[in-house]
């Protein structure tokens, strides 16, 4: 059997000081419902539409540089009245896929892996 090359998660440290000492050749990502439901409960409820849209604009898109724009745009925009939400952003900007390194491995057409997120039933 092959080693992941991606390995999806929670941010649990345990899981990736597990995953470095297992298989230190996968690569880790953030999920992003997680990673967008952190960043919402660092803003106010009236603007939680607003700052998932942004969060939708940079996850969704095409290139490194265009997800990096956007990042700053919502940098600029919300960092005044909200720097925790945006320091959540830019603190795993290069974990989340979101911009890094040439050889950053992005799945799907946008930076992050769209595997979606499973309900148990």
């Amino acid at each position: 059997m092959h080693a992941p090359v991606l390995a999806i998660g929670d941010g649990a440290l345990g899981s990736w000081g597990a995953l470095r000492e297992v298989i230190p050749e996968s690569r880790e990502q953030r999920c992003r419902v997680r990673k967008i439901a952190n960043v919402l409960d660092a803003v106010s409820t009236s603007l939680r539409p607003k700052v998932k849209a942004a969060l939708h604009n940079i996850m969704n898109a095409e290139y490194g540089e265009a997800a990096d724009l956007a990042i700053d745009q919502s940098d600029a925009t919300y960092d005044a009245k909200y720097a925790k939400a945006v320091d959540k952003v830019l603190k795993n900007r290069e974990l989340c896929g979101m911009s890094g390194p040439a050889g950053t491995i992005r799945y799907g057409v946008g930076p992050w892996h769209r595997a979606g997120h499973r309900r148990r039933s």
